[in-house]
């Protein structure tokens, strides 16, 4: 993997970008800054394909989400105007230089047609998920981004049912629920946020794949609570 997000966060910092994790079952590496609507955000996303992840691929996306992508929560399109495979929508990269070469057309033209596929799609976007995100808000605002997430769900666990706790636990580790690695305790949270609130009862035995707004209150509280720490979302380099 000759492409280094490093070089791409340098180049991108002075734009707002900021270097974060991915989701997904590829190789991969992300950029965010906020977009012009609160709640919404701008991304660009470089991934790797190949026997040695020798071919890489850039996307760039609209997201309710700061941290990573959720179908339906984002919306995004293969930047094929820097790809060499056309078909393919990648370029194999055999040497350094041509790492640099692809980096610094990445550069160029991702965040001028970032900004056009955000035109396209903001307000779609925006209505289609304004109820649903103005929950997750609420569902935030029960929780306290000051203290550590594991004091607030042991606070949790003796104030709620053990039932609740139970199906907490459960959701939080259901199929497709946890899109990033290290991330239980978000997880755990946003699901104790979301069951112990007055309508969380109506959530109980959902499976999250089958129940979309269980799914994505879940994805946007988690969201929210890996904006606490600076930290959390970001990338190591």
């Amino acid at each position: 993997m000759k492409i280094r997000s490093s070089r791409i966060c340098a180049a991108l910092y002075s734009q707002g970008f900021v270097l974060h994790r991915t989701n997904g079952g590829v190789p991969s590496f992300g950029f965010a800054r906020s977009d012009q609507i609160q709640g919404l955000y701008l991304q660009i996303v470089v991934s790797f394909a190949g026997r040695e992840n020798e071919a890489v691929i850039a996307y760039v996306a609209l997201s309710t989400l700061r941290w990573f992508q959720f179908r339906g929560l984002s919306e995004r399109r293969l930047l094929k105007e820097i790809a060499l495979n056309q078909e393919r929508g990648w370029t194999e990269i055999a040497n350094d230089a041509q790492a640099k070469d692809w980096e610094e057309s990445l550069v160029r033209v991702a965040p001028a047609k970032l900004g056009e596929f955000a035109t396209q799609m903001r307000e779609g976007l925006r209505e289609r998920t304004e109820t649903v995100r103005q929950r997750a808000r609420l569902y935030l605002d029960r929780l306290d981004p000051k203290q550590p997430m594991t004091t607030q769900i042991q606070n949790l666990e003796r104030t709620v049912s053990s039932d609740t706790f139970a199906e907490a636990d459960r959701l939080a580790h259901a199929t497709g629920v946890m899109q990033l690695r290290g991330t239980a305790d978000v997880y755990m949270l946003s699901c104790l946020a979301i069951l112990s609130a007055a309508d969380g009862a109506a959530f109980f035995g959902q499976d999250p794949l089958m129940n979309i707004d269980l799914m994505w209150q879940i994805q946007l509280v988690a969201d929210g609570i890996l904006s606490w720490d600076v930290n959390a979302g970001f990338l190591k380099i």
